[in-house]
């Protein structure tokens, strides 16, 4: 569990531990692997798309423009989606939310983008978060430095962390959609019943 970050996820693979979960609830992962050097239109991926009855966003070190895009069409085929940590930032730039990086905030640094996959902070789970992991408070991991401050008028915050003065947003849902929610942290890598309570609702739209 002590596994650095650099290594958690730098690769251009489907996570096992996301194939596993897939697997566990009797799917079939399917991989769309983009690189920004590649032009892959929605044009050119919708028959794959076609083939799928939702989506993850696995997250990475980075947010690439193609990815909003693949997001934007499944929000508007209403295709049921969950974003992981970069995931997330995918899927609240595609209904034009902002992201905002910790160096303009002046946040505690030491309670976000640790390092390692063991490391815990509190946070409060409010509406449908709340009613997954049966209770208001859970402790997860943070490998990350950009944040979300405020709802717009497309998303209900589901869970927040206290930064001192400032409170983010660590997980959203889309209003008005069969199911389209961002997550911060990365529950793949946390104990396997925390990423069942994470995605079993997912699973049960499918």
């Amino acid at each position: 569990m002590h596994e650095q970050s650099e290594t958690l996820w730098r690769n251009e693979s489907i996570k096992k531990e996301f194939k596993d979960i897939v697997y566990d609830f009797d799917c079939l992962p399917l991989g769309i692997l983009l690189r920004e050097e590649e032009d892959f239109g929605i044009k050119e991926l919708e028959p794959l798309l076609n083939l799928c009855d939702g989506l993850i966003f696995q997250g990475g070190m980075i947010t690439r423009d193609n990815e909003i895009e693949l997001c934007k069409y499944a929000i508007e085929k209403d295709i049921p989606l969950i974003g992981i940590c970069a995931g997330f930032n995918v899927l609240l730039q595609a209904v034009d939310g902002e992201i905002v990086d910790v160096s303009e905030l002046g946040l505690d640094k030491s309670l976000h983008n640790v390092y390692d996959a063991a490391y815990r902070h509190e946070i409060s789970l409010v509406n449908d978060l709340k009613e997954w992991f049966g209770s208001d408070k859970i402790a997860v991991n943070s490998f990350h430095n950009r944040f979300m401050i405020k709802e717009n008028e497309k998303v209900i915050a589901q869970a927040f962390a206290y930064n001192g003065a400032i409170q983010s947003i660590e997980a959203f849902k889309l209003k008005d959609k069969k199911f389209a929610y961002g997550i911060k942290w990365h529950p793949e890598i946390m104990e396997k019943e925390h990423l069942i309570k994470c995605f079993k609702p997912f699973f049960k739209v499918l």
